[in-house]
């Protein structure tokens, strides 16, 4: 199956009540998904546990699936589904042997999967616009210096002034500020001071102002002691600049703390984006060696102009077959003649099937070998067989004794077949168990089918005296019944 919708996370609402939410992205396995339960009000995910608080149902006909919780989502929380694959290359392609269209599909979806989720991160990234010309390259860290843009605006440089210093600077002001006020209280006192002493000359020189100086007095020792509490409230204030000071110094070294994370994760980012950027071109390098056409032509040997997709990689001289995509028993083969714009131009050397198409796959292919000799067009009519099936039901064929011709005979055992589902294999492994006896070599014919009816080729098979045991790993979890037979 390739992967046909683009990749969007799951985030739906819950209602204390629904158990099941619904993905629309293809995965392999339940292990590729990250499930969590995400306040909505903070935007705070508890982090869900697979088999523990959700299972996971793979859909078999469509991309995506459904994942059901063991608890439901409340009315303040979303459910939050995400996909996170590995970022490996598992397939395995042998050499000179079988080459499996799953296994390779299955490596082509990973990637592109893969691409998908690293493009969801980029994302998220912080950007520059694509029309911005500037130099992305931080300059060298500069320890109490800030960063900022140069005067053209078109690059990143470190401060002249050392930001811890302007901090302290902007500290010490705030304190020097509140001192000063304090010294302003001081001289306010100091004058209310001089009051008293003008008040006591006045008692001394008008007796009947006595009471008058006597309250007047009063008032200035009122006035003296909200001098000193002034200067008390300076002294206050003097201490609280103080310790401005030094939570200044503190967030000084907070910023700092906080800069140089911004810079791990603007490093970070542009790791991530090399890395889309590689799998990007593999994929794209890979898509343009295939192409489709809708072109109406009769299957012949001629010269056959297509109307195509443009930038393909395609050259004179190279070697393109046209399958129907109805059926592949229909097709053309030659060489490009050339190619520009969307026009292809093929000269057909070999055929298959007839009529008049319009539904072709393009792609680039290898020059045809030469053809084997024919042969005859049944079994008996070959020499040195049996000259009818008469009498031969259910028979097998051998080497005579006499080791001149072929003959009938009927074989010592019949074959056994069998059924297994996915619960049946062990970490991977099918363990078939027959009353053989086998000793060494053991030969024994063994057939394995999935549930389309179609023959796979396990990843080994070992034949021990009375077990069958076949590795089936590559495939994942199987899906539906598969079945067996062994002679």
């Amino acid at each position: 199956m390739s992967v046909n919708i683009d990749y969007v996370p799951a985030r739906e609402q819950g209602n204390g009540t629904k158990l099941d939410f619904d993905f629309t992205f293809k995965i392999f396995a339940a292990s590729d998904l990250v499930v969590g339960k995400v306040l909505r009000s903070t935007d705070v995910e508890t982090p869900m546990v697979l088999n523990v608080d959700y299972t996971v149902v793979i859909n078999t006909v469509t991309e995506g699936g459904t994942v059901y919780y063991t608890s439901a989502p409340t009315t303040l929380q979303d459910s939050f589904i995400r996909r996170l694959m590995d970022i490996t290359q598992e397939a395995d392609i042998p050499t000179n042997n079988l080459f499996r269209e799953v296994q390779i599909e299955n490596a082509f979806d990973k990637g592109t999967m893969i691409d998908q989720q690293q493009q969801v991160e980029i994302d998220r990234s912080i950007k520059i616009g694509e029309t911005v010309l500037i130099d992305p390259i931080l300059p060298t860290p500069d320890p109490g210096k800030a960063l900022l843009w140069n005067p053209t605006g078109d690059a990143l440089i470190n401060s002249t002034d050392n930001f811890n210093d302007i901090q302290t600077a902007a500290a010490a002001s705030a304190a020097a500020a509140a001192v000063s006020e304090g010294n302003a209280a001081v001289s306010a006192a100091a004058a209310a001071v001089d009051a008293i002493d003008t008040a006591a000359d006045a008692v001394d020189t008008a007796a009947d102002a006595v009471q008058t100086a006597a309250d007047r007095v009063q008032t200035g020792l009122d006035r003296v002691q909200t001098g000193l509490d002034r200067v008390q409230t300076g002294l206050d204030r003097v201490q609280t600049g103080l310790d401005a000071a030094a939570t200044a110094a503190d967030a000084v070294a907070t910023a700092a703390d906080a800069v140089a994370t911004a810079a791990d994760a603007v490093q970070t980012g542009l790791d991530a984006a090399a890395a889309a950027a590689s799998e990007a071109a593999a994929a794209n390098y890979a898509a343009a060696l295939t192409a489709t056409s809708t072109t109406s032509l009769l299957i012949a040997v001629a010269s056959r102009t297509f109307t195509t997709q443009a930038g393909k990689q395609f050259a004179a001289g190279q070697f393109i077959s046209a399958v129907s995509a109805a059926n592949n028993a229909n097709y053309m083969h030659g060489q490009v003649t050339s190619y520009s714009g969307t026009t292809l131009v093929v000269n057909v050397t070999d055929i298959g099937g007839s009529g008049t198409l319009a539904d072709w796959n393009l792609s680039v292919s290898g020059s045809r070998g030469s053809a084997g000799a024919s042969g005859s067009s049944s079994f008996i009519g070959l020499t040195d067989v049996p000259a009818s099936f008469a009498g031969a039901s259910l028979q097998a064929v051998r080497v005579n004794a006499g080791q001149t011709a072929l003959e009938f005979y009927t074989p010592a055992s019949a074959g056994v077949r069998g059924t297994f589902v996915d619960g049946d294999l062990t970490a991977g492994i099918l363990t078939i168990i027959h009353s053989r006896a086998l000793a060494t070599p053991f030969t024994l014919l063994l057939v394995i089918a999935d549930n389309a009816q179609k023959q796979i080729i396990p990843d080994e098979v070992t034949f021990l005296t009375n077990t069958i045991t076949v590795d089936l790993t590559s495939y994942g979890t199987l899906t539906g019944t598969w079945g067996f037979y062994y002679i």
